[in-house]
């Protein structure tokens, strides 16, 4: 039944390759707060521990930048598959004469 759920949430709607696009851009920006918020801590309150912040906050931009470009491409993709279904844009209720 999970299985089911999951193909039927998944085949119809591109909501889920919208996510994963907003997941991307918020790992990236919440990764470059944390750069910054590292930055203020060295420079400022002078309590950092050495290399630790530098790393997580790269580590998290790179992947953050890696999940929106692969949510751009999914995007994309999903517009392609919806198209390439052919449906009509429109349905007609009735015909006339």
């Amino acid at each position: 039944m999970f299985s089911l759920a999951i193909s039927g949430i998944t085949s119809f709607s591109i909501i889920p390759l919208r996510i994963v696009t907003f997941v991307g851009f918020m790992m990236s920006f919440l990764s470059f707060l944390l750069g910054f918020s590292a930055f203020i801590d060295k420079w400022i309150r002078h309590t950092t521990v050495p290399g630790w912040a530098t790393i997580v906050a790269a580590i998290g931009f790179i992947s953050g930048v890696q999940i929106l470009c692969m949510g751009i491409i999914a995007e994309y993709l999903g517009q392609l598959f919806q198209e390439v279904k052919s449906r009509p844009r429109y349905i007609i209720e009735k015909k006339i004469g």
